[in-house]
């Protein structure tokens, strides 16, 4: 998330087993998501599912709106 903001990364992460994956810089991403749509397509799923996971934890900090 924070290559998209321009923020800075909160957390590192470490591969439990060898990992090959793409590092992507903030000046690259935008070229390679116009190039290849499906990129953004699954970042955005990715990021919807990381963020409604805490919500539908009741762990987000947020307030359900009341049942109608």
């Amino acid at each position: 998330m924070a290559l998209l903001t321009g923020g800075t990364n909160a957390l590192h992460a470490r591969a439990a087993s060898c990992v090959r994956a793409p590092r992507v810089d903030r000046v690259t991403l935008p070229r390679l998501t116009a190039d290849l749509p499906e990129v953004s397509d699954i970042a955005i799923t990715v990021f919807a599912a990381r963020r409604r996971r805490p919500i539908e934890q009741d762990a987000a900090g947020l307030l359900r709106p009341p049942a109608d």
